[in-house]
């Protein structure tokens, strides 16, 4: 086994593993907001509260799911088989039909799935604009997904030559490498399914970087 092959092993394992792991977390934090206390009182109604609070569990949970499955789908199966061009025309529309299922599967948690749980569905003038915003936010993570791989793929090419950008810059070690490619997959994968925990985001843009570098 070459040392690349070795290297994308690794990479991989670390994309599947952060993925998993903020999955679980993302499952916890809607699983510990629906036990908590906080959709107690207010002006709704017991009837209108139980299908809110439905309606946020079965939301978020669905589209936990839809962008973990679409990024594992993409990572592991069709951008690696694009690279090794095989299947090249089949695996183009493969990336199409992911876009189309974030696509509807957005716009049906908007939509539909009100209509499931009684949580005051869209009306039927504002289900174009739903349609155009679901539509725009799937083209904006396809597009995040692309810029990651293009730079997964420089990590990659870094770490494969390690040992002569060290040789010129002895600041710059594999392990240094690795951690940043381990920060820019996790920083991925916060900015795609916790997009409103800036806290975190932005705390998981500084601190570690310069940890990173503290420690280089």
């Amino acid at each position: 086994m070459s040392e690349q092959t070795t290297i994308q092993d690794t990479v991989r394992k670390i994309e599947f593993w952060a993925a998993a792991a903020i999955l679980v977390l993302e499952v916890l934090g809607v699983v510990t907001a629906v036990l908590s206390d906080d959709w107690a009182g207010g002006a709704l109604k017991p009837s209108e509260q139980r299908n809110r609070v439905t309606y946020f569990f079965s939301a978020n949970l669905i589209e936990a799911f839809l962008l973990y499955l679409s990024f594992l789908w993409l990572n592991f199966r069709i951008v690696p088989a694009l690279v090794r061009k095989q299947s090249v025309y089949l695996n183009v529309s493969l990336i199409l039909i992911v876009l189309l299922l974030l696509w509807s599967g957005l716009a049906g948690i908007a939509t539909y799935l009100r209509e499931l749980t009684h949580w005051r569905p869209a009306p039927d003038a504002e289900r174009d604009r739903i349609l155009q915003r679901s539509f725009f936010e799937a083209v904006r993570l396809m597009l995040l997904f692309g810029i990651y791989t293009f730079l997964k793929s420089l990590g990659i090419y870094f770490l494969h030559r390690s040992s002569v950008i060290q040789e010129r810059f002895p600041f710059i070690r594999k392990e240094t490498l690795v951690a940043a490619m381990i920060w820019m997959t996790v920083l991925f994968l916060l900015i795609v399914a916790v997009p409103d925990g800036v806290e975190v985001i932005t705390a998981w843009t500084i601190i570690v970087p310069c940890g990173i570098l503290l420690y280089a």
